[in-house]
């Protein structure tokens, strides 16, 4: 169904990358609630997602025989609370949160290295063919569930992914080949993912606390430096005007892309 916007609404959908302990997961508590945090199987740092709030629901991995988990039968599984979350069942839903989603293109991969296994090919083409492009394999596993997700009429969708050093040129073999960071995801797509966001932003604290002994986070909303793997979809009149960082906050970003500050 096709729309008509009629209002300049400004990122409803972000992807937060950055390394780990750079507050990502915190940040998701800046988003409008209720807010449901899904913790992709084997991501880390769930901790810091407080219990027990009305608007605050997180759902958090957990198996009692690792042995016996499938990358079809997890796949199967996020996808499954997922689209239940988007529907509604879970409760009301303002903003849809997906906390390490390089872990779950791991997941996508081990699903789609198992379907090639009975291949009559040799291992490394396995693996290339489970690694796939556009057409199959752990990519288009990972983008087509992204796609439900991301167009989806939930108001808000926020995901974090961690960041990693890509090559300038792929080509480039050499040890001291030039790199930029972006999202830490395999061969094209970690480019690419960039650009299925409202906004992608790169999340950073300092070395050392201020003054005061606070740490404060900043996103960094403009390719510069090391960082290329970032960047906001808004109005020429609007990007014109966006600062190359800003804080940790939601909200800020929000009046920043609606032309309020």
């Amino acid at each position: 169904m096709f729309i008509q916007p009629t209002v300049n609404e400004g990122a409803t959908r972000v992807l937060i990358s950055g390394p780990p302990n750079s507050f990502k997961t915190t940040s998701l508590l800046t988003w409008p609630r209720p807010i449901h945090i899904i913790s992709y199987p084997g991501e880390k740092g769930w901790e810091t997602i407080p219990i027990g709030k009305e608007d605050v629901i997180p759902y958090v991995w957990q198996v009692a025989d690792a042995t016996t988990l499938t990358g079809t039968s997890v796949v199967n599984e996020v996808e499954r609370l997922t689209l239940e979350i988007l529907a509604g069942k879970r409760g009301p839903v303002t903003t849809l949160a997906g906390d390490g989603l390089h872990k779950l293109y791991d997941w996508y991969y081990k699903k789609a290295r198992f379907e090639v296994e009975g291949l009559s090919i040799d291992e490394e083409k396995k693996d290339i063919r489970a690694y796939g492009n556009p057409a199959g394999g752990a990519y288009r596993g990972l983008l087509d569930y992204l796609t439900r997700v991301l167009q989806f009429s939930v108001p808000y969708v926020v995901m974090t992914v961690w960041e990693d050093p890509e090559r300038d040129d792929p080509k480039d073999k050499s040890k001291d080949a030039p790199t930029h960071v972006f999202p830490a995801l395999p061969g094209k797509i970690a480019k690419r993912i960039v650009g299925e966001f409202s906004a992608t932003v790169y999340a950073e604290v300092p070395p050392v606390a201020d003054v005061k002994g606070n740490l404060a986070g900043t996103w960094q909303l403009r390719p510069g430096g090391k960082v290329w793997g970032v960047g906001v979809k808004a109005p020429l009149e609007i990007a014109r005007t966006l600062p190359p960082k800003i804080p940790q906050d939601f909200t800020v970003l929000q009046k920043l892309l609606k032309g309020k500050e």
